[in-house]
């Protein structure tokens, strides 16, 4: 239903406008088009509603969206109903009562915004510590065209898998003339060792620098 406005005359008392009762018979309208439709009652975010078992029937309006996109506990903001036992969203601020009585498929059930960073937390604690393993490897060729080293490499064994960059620590490194001849380097665990094999496109003597790391 369109708005239905009160039509009050051109003046007092000219006898234009509408007579006392059909001007409350579209009070009455619009008021039951916004308690069914629109309900004038808004809320910062979802934490702020109240518990659904106490609005059943009731349409509230979050302004503000919260969380993050495709983690638990994402809520947005838009129009939400209750059910008595949810809240359940109906999107993102309707333009008319027809659009807010139709209810999505899929549910957003009444709890704080922060479990889905809760259950984050919970996640990432039962993981516990990082296991990953990290070290910096010298090998030095002996003027040939390939070498073939074993370093040592604490805690490493044979199932990880290895990351392994030619760049050095120092900005000074990355540019070595032996660093620029590599061809092709791999890194293979063993149990407490790595095994460096490199080839080069000349001759190459010398030291270097690796920075590996393992999981």
């Amino acid at each position: 239903m369109a708005r239905q406005n009160i039509n009050v005359g051109a003046a007092p008392n000219d006898g234009t406008g509408d007579p006392l009762r059909n001007a409350m018979i579209k009070a009455n309208a619009n008021f039951v088009e916004l308690y069914a439709g629109k309900d004038a009652v808004t809320v910062a975010n979802f934490a702020a509603l109240p518990a659904p078992a106490t609005t059943t029937g009731e349409r509230w309006w979050v302004l503000n969206s919260t969380g993050v996109w495709l983690m638990p506990g994402r809520r947005n903001k838009g129009a939400y109903y209750s059910d008595g036992v949810d809240w359940i969203y109906l999107g993102d601020f309707p333009q008319a009562a027809a659009e807010v009585t139709l209810t999505p498929v899929g549910i957003v059930t009444a709890t704080d915004v922060q479990a889905g960073v809760a259950q984050l937390e919970a996640a990432i604690a039962a993981i516990g510590p990082s296991t990953a393993l990290a070290g910096e490897a010298i090998i030095t060729a002996a003027n040939g065209f390939e070498v073939n080293q074993t370093v040592a490499a604490v805690g490493m064994t044979a199932t990880k898998k290895v990351i392994i960059s030619s760049a050095g620590y120092l900005d000074s490194d990355e540019n070595d003339a032996e660093m620029l001849d590599i061809a092709d380097v791999s890194a293979f665990p063993g149990t407490d060792t790595l095994t460096f094999v490199a080839s080069f496109s000349t001759l190459t003597n010398g030291p270097l620098k690796f920075n590996w790391s393992a999981f």
